[in-house]
């Protein structure tokens, strides 16, 4: 089964995508697993290249650690330098600001994952799937109030 974190992927994209005058900013922090950790990376190395969001929705798609074959395969679908991101990926650079983000939701007490900011005051977080579409559109409309 989909950890909840995927799940809830598909419909905030929807939602967005519905909402063209709507922005989102992505901010992978990772769980503190392997999965979690390697993903980040993997995201935040393609982000370098321009290719976040394939990457992110690939990564979405996914389940457990991804090998470097893994990596590579995506990389090529998505049209991003594989070895490139790779190297970055694995980089000090990439590993330091990991651990930086990770100390960084600790200190803020932020323990749920997905978490979504509104307008520079909201913080949310899904109550259910069930309700995740309805409730997402509900607080982008209130943060434009």
């Amino acid at each position: 089964t989909s950890r909840p974190s995927k799940d809830v992927n598909g419909t905030v994209m929807s939602v967005v995508l519905e909402q063209p005058d709507t922005r989102i900013i992505f901010h992978p922090i990772p769980a503190g697993s392997k999965a979690g950790l390697r993903a980040a990376s993997i995201a935040l190395a393609a982000a370098q290249q321009g290719k976040f969001v394939p990457m992110h929705e690939e990564l979405m798609r996914s389940e457990g650690v991804l090998g470097d074959d893994d990596v590579r395969a995506i990389a090529v679908r998505i049209g991003a330098d594989a070895d490139k991101l790779l190297k970055d990926a694995a980089s000090d650079a990439m590993v330091t600001h990991i651990y930086r983000e990770l100390a960084a939701e600790k200190k803020l007490g932020l323990n749920m994952s997905p978490l979504f900011y509104f307008n520079r005051h909201t913080l949310f977080g899904p109550n259910s799937l069930e309700t995740l579409r309805d409730d997402f559109t509900a607080e982008i409309k209130k943060a434009r109030n």
